[in-house]
């Protein structure tokens, strides 16, 4: 049996909220789902990477670069010819 992130594509969205700082509430009024499902899958990410605080999870999360999401996007530069 599939766990609900799993189920539902949110594990990414999740990650990527909480590596900008929201809180649970925020992330699931974002994502329109229950506040108990960011908290076991925030659960579930500082097990799975280790981590016994959020703050680290945070701090991990800023320090790689990501491709997706507003905040990231690449800039083409055309050079000329």
């Amino acid at each position: 049996m599939r766990i609900f992130w799993e189920q539902t594509g949110v594990l990414l969205p999740i990650y990527r909220l909480a590596g900008q700082g929201l809180s649970d509430d925020e992330i699931a009024g974002r994502l329109n789902v229950a506040q108990s499902k960011v908290q076991s899958c925030i659960a579930w990410l500082l097990h799975f990477l280790k981590f016994t605080t959020r703050n680290e999870l945070v701090q991990y999360t800023s320090s790689i670069p990501m491709a997706w999401g507003p905040a990231r996007q690449l800039k083409i530069v055309a050079k000329p010819i």
